[in-house]
This record gives C-alpha cells, sequence and structure tokens, in this order.
C-alpha cells in the first residue's frame, strides 16, 4: 500500500509540474508576441518622426534660402513623401552653398533650433 501511495504522490508532482511548464510556455509565448507587436509600433512611430523631422529641416533651409515653396497647394496639402519630393527638387534645382555666417544666423533663429 505504501508504495502505491508513492506512485501516486510521483504521478501526481509529475502532472503538476509539467502543468507549471506548459502554463509558463504558454505565457512566454504570449509575452513575446506582445513586446513585439510593440517594438513594431515603437519602430513605425520613430521613422515617422524621422520624416518629419527630415522634411522640417529642408523647410527650414528652404526658407533661409529664399525659395518661396510654402504658397504651393501640393505642398501644403500633400503628404510628408510629396513634400520631401518638392523640398528635393527646389534645393537641388541650383548649386547650394552655404557659408558658416549665413548657419551661425540661422542657428539664432528659434523655430530652425526647434526643428
Amino acid at each position: 500500500m505504501a508504495t502505491g501511495m508513492n506512485c501516486e504522490k510521483g504521478y501526481i508532482l509529475m502532472i503538476m509540474i509539467v502543468s507549471v511548464g506548459v502554463f509558463n510556455l504558454i505565457m512566454a509565448i504570449f509575452i513575446d508576441n506582445v513586446t513585439g507587436s510593440q517594438q513594431a509600433r515603437r519602430n513605425r512611430e520613430l521613422a515617422d518622426t524621422a520624416e518629419r523631422v527630415r522634411v522640417t529641416i529642408k523647410e527650414h533651409v528652404a526658407r533661409f534660402l529664399g525659395k518661396d515653396i510654402r504658397n504651393r497647394r501640393t505642398f501644403i496639402h500633400g503628404d510628408m513623401t510629396k513634400r520631401a519630393d518638392l523640398l528635393d527638387e527646389q534645393l537641388t534645382a541650383e548649386e547650394v552653398v552655404i557659408h558658416r555666417e549665413s548657419f551661425q544666423r540661422w542657428l539664432q533663429d528659434p523655430e530652425f533650433t526647434e526643428a
């Protein structure tokens, strides 16, 4: 009878260990999926922010160079890619040289330093 009790205790112990192990595996998969999707969302937000900052800096450079492109309807209402393309077109239409004195003056502008 004592041997039967030990077998039953061993069986119950093994079932408990396997159950806890399977539960831990399921939780690990769940947590991995949650953290993976959160990292993907963070990367998308970072990419959007980087594009917006890039376009903002180009806008300020164009403004300081005297390029008047803000009055274009497409520019104002366009998405970031269209705005970046228009700015690239304006800024590469002619060779642009920015002297140190000009850049130092730009650094005094609060909008430029904020960008």
